[in-house]
């Protein structure tokens, strides 16, 4: 008699037991598998967010370029401008009337340089909301403000003559810098 108890006991504790089993198990298999399907989203997430970061290097790199020699380029301008504009004069030189007519000979060029440091914020932008931290974007940051910077002084010259020219080409410098150290 012992033993058909043990036995029909055994029978319901199996018989209420495997569904329990079965229940716990499936909801720790669908558990799992939905944190494998937000890993694996996570991931996908991140490799485009860094794709995007790169290609948006791509741009940055090649209009930062564009953008420098251009600038250079005004400042040379403005640079021989100013000294023959002195030359040329007989001791009635003006340096505002003359800095503002040499701004406005190059404003073509000045508003195109505009709307290229313009995107590069843009750019920069872009990099930061795309940020996964495996690029250094910092350094981009860096070059972004070393070509603002110049862009303001060609664009709106200030001091005299004979510092205008180290000025900018201390510029220059840190902007050709910049741009080796974004490129490698």
């Amino acid at each position: 008699m012992k033993k058909k108890t043990v036995l029909k006991v055994g029978k319901w504790g199996l018989i209420i037991s495997l569904p329990i089993l079965i229940i716990l198990s499936t909801g720790t298999g669908v558990s799992y598998h939905k944190e494998l399907q937000q890993k694996q989203k996570e991931e996908t997430l991140v490799k485009k967010m860094d794709n995007t970061v790169s290609k948006t290097m791509y741009k940055f790199d090649d209009l930062y370029i564009a953008t420098a020699v251009t600038l250079e380029s005004i400042g040379n301008k403005e640079y021989k401008s100013w000294g023959k504009a002195i030359d040329d004069s007989e001791g009635d030189f003006d340096v505002d009337t003359e800095v503002d007519k040499i701004v406005e000979d190059n404003q073509k060029d000045i508003d195109t340089t505009k709307e290229g440091t313009e995107k590069l914020k843009e750019y920069i932008t872009k990099m930061d909301d795309n940020d996964t931290n495996s690029y250094d974007i910092d350094k981009y940051k860096d070059a972004y403000k070393k070509i603002d910077k110049m862009y303001d002084y060609i664009s709106n010259p200030t001091g005299s003559y004979n510092n205008f020219y180290d000025k900018f080409t201390q510029m220059d410098d840190e902007v050709n810098d910049s741009y080796k150290d974004i490129t490698n």
